[in-house]
């Protein structure tokens, strides 16, 4: 009898009488089968089906799906959840062009070339290497069934580690071959420059340069990137590029409560080992934030839906000049009876004038007091005027001195005092932000402190807001603004109207 078991089929057993030797025989050539058909035997058919204990999980199902019309994709994952598996699953089934039936994702009925990034040598080798072709002297136990496998073709790397492929061919289901290469980051951009690529995938974050080149590869092809990696490296641009997404961009965060396969005795022994501030990318594929967050709060705790802000409520925007960098403006509004500050609106745009940046501004309340930064009075930098004063001109309400604690005291200012009070009033559920506000809630998750200290990268917004909450004594609701600012004076000193309005 042959009975099929994930695709791969039993030995033929006889059922008259067989010794034990024969079942030996039987089970040993069932293992080898199984072994040199991994793909067939362990992916063929998805987690729970037909009681399935292996197979791909839902997640990368849905991961493999969005590679159907998606160029870029990235598996932000935990450790230990399956990520590479998933990524080197998916290489295999292209390389051979034999698709599982539950596929949804993009199918090549043509051979591919392919490339498979890692850090290192000894990376490639103990990781995606092992996965897609087994071990050396075990050629042929990875996700590539053995029988695909071009052995006379088989290339190693001279690179002082042993036994590292360089490439390899694999009979595609057409009648052709498709090509597999692989790459190192340590080797460095230049040698990602070659012809073009159908697939590319990175396993663990590449540097940024080496992304883009090998993003340039699939470019022609109209081919597919594919990134797995657990963000430890935090914030970094590639990791920005897939939480700010895109049409063409398809991001999945995968944690430990995904992935069945690991038990709680497991997560509890790792989890105890990692330090604190590694805890969220390790375990939940939640980008890294060097020592810790600077807002350590539930984002879902802070968020509130849009709304319109009522006419009672004062109100003052924080500025940021951008100068080889994003402007940025924040809006907040405090309800004066219960203490709650919002923040209501964002702006963020790079390469605009001081006057696109004032109108965008204007428009959402001209009347508005705006808090700016030291620095908007450096001439130099803004070639001329000074930049306050330029957004002045432009008919902004601007305060009449910079952001500062008090009022005596100008200059630089300290970054720590206004963070700590921010933060003080988010865990007592005084500071709320609207929850469409994208790009503030995508500052947000990546702002944290390295060395004791803020990283200031991809903070406009953070620091847009840490102005208007350090002037915020100088909020206004709009009849109070309306009878404080005459109309007949353009250029004035909003913090002098504001003392003989109170």
């Amino acid at each position: 009898m042959r009975v099929p078991r994930f695709g791969v089929m039993m030995p033929a057993v006889s059922e008259a009488s067989y010794s034990d030797a024969d079942v030996r025989r039987t089970l040993a050539r069932y293992a080898r089968a199984v072994s040199e058909d991994r793909l067939h035997a362990r992916y063929w058919r998805t987690y729970g089906e037909g009681n399935c204990s292996g197979g791909p999980y839902d997640w990368a199902v849905r991961f493999h799906a969005a590679g159907k019309r998606i160029l870029e994709r990235a598996l932000m994952a935990a450790n230990k959840v399956g990520k590479s598996e998933t990524a080197s699953a998916e290489v295999a089934i292209h390389l051979v062009g034999d698709y599982p039936p539950w596929w949804g994702g993009r199918v090549w009925t043509r051979p591919v070339d392919a490339w498979v990034g890692t850090c290192t040598n000894g990376d490639q080798k103990d990781g995606m290497q092992e996965k897609l072709l087994g071990r050396p002297g075990q050629w042929g136990t990875g996700w590539i069934p053995k029988s695909a496998i071009d052995f006379d073709s088989l290339k190693l790397r001279q690179c002082g580690v042993s036994d590292v492929v360089d490439t390899v061919r694999v009979r595609h289901k057409s009648g052709g071959w498709s090509r597999l290469g692989f790459r190192t980051y340590e080797m460095g951009r230049t040698k990602w420059q070659s012809t073009d690529r159908d697939i590319v995938v990175f396993d663990e974050e590449p540097p940024e340069d080496i992304y883009y080149e090998g993003l340039t590869r699939v470019g022609v092809l109209r081919g597919m990137v594919l990134c797995s990696f657990t963000p430890l490296k935090g914030a970094t641009k590639v990791v920005r590029k897939y939480q700010k997404g895109g049409e063409d961009v398809f991001t999945l965060i995968v944690g430990w409560n995904d992935a069945p396969h690991l038990s709680e005795e497991y997560k509890a022994k790792l989890r105890a080992s990692f330090p604190e501030y590694m805890l969220k990318a390790r375990t939940e594929g939640v980008p890294m934030l060097g020592e810790g967050a600077v807002f350590a709060v539930d984002e879902a705790a802070i968020s509130v839906d849009p709304f319109e802000v009522p006419g009672h409520f004062r109100r003052i925007v924080g500025l940021d000049f951008g100068y080889n960098d994003p402007t940025a403006a924040a809006w907040l509004a405090q309800d004066a009876d219960a203490d709650v500050w919002y923040v209501t609106n964002a702006h963020r745009k790079e390469g605009e004038s001081p006057v696109y940046h004032a109108e965008t501004i204007k428009r959402g309340g001209d009347w508005i007091p705006v808090a700016w930064p030291h620095d908007g009075l450096n001439k130099e930098r803004s070639g001329g005027a000074c930049l306050k004063d330029r957004y002045l001109g432009h008919g902004l309400n601007m305060l009449g001195m910079s952001a500062r604690y008090k009022s005596d005291v100008g200059g630089r200012q300290p970054v720590e005092p206004a963070l700590d009070e921010i933060l003080e009033y988010m865990r007592t559920g005084r500071f709320k932000v609207v929850r469409t506000l994208r790009e503030w809630f995508e500052e947000f998750r990546g702002y944290h402190r390295k060395d004791g200290k803020v990283v200031g990268s991809n903070d406009h917004l953070m620091d847009a807001t840490r102005y208007a909450w350090m002037m915020r004594r100088f909020a206004l609701t709009q009849t109070s603004a309306t009878m404080a600012r005459p109309s007949h004076v353009r250029a004035y000193d909003p913090h002098r109207a504001y003392k003989r309005a109170s």
